[in-house]
């Protein structure tokens, strides 16, 4: 799992001018998880990330805070 950064996705969302709502349309996930993801740093999967980098249309690495790590 990868920590997303809140402040990195609510820029984003910002510079994109997109809400909440409508991201979580177009990323396919529930508007409630986008909305936790914005407000605080969370724990993600990659096919959460994946999601949410391509909706954005940039590399998931934007998003992560801290180093990418291989739990495994």
């Amino acid at each position: 799992m990868l920590i997303i950064d809140s402040d990195a996705l609510r820029r984003r969302l910002i510079d994109s001018q997109i809400n909440v709502a409508d991201f979580a349309r177009v990323a396919d996930l529930p508007p409630a998880t986008v909305s936790q993801l914005t407000r605080s740093d969370r724990r993600v999967t990659f096919k959460t990330l994946g999601k949410i980098a391509k909706a954005l249309a940039v590399d998931f690495t934007e998003l992560v805070k801290g180093d990418i790590v291989n739990d495994q």
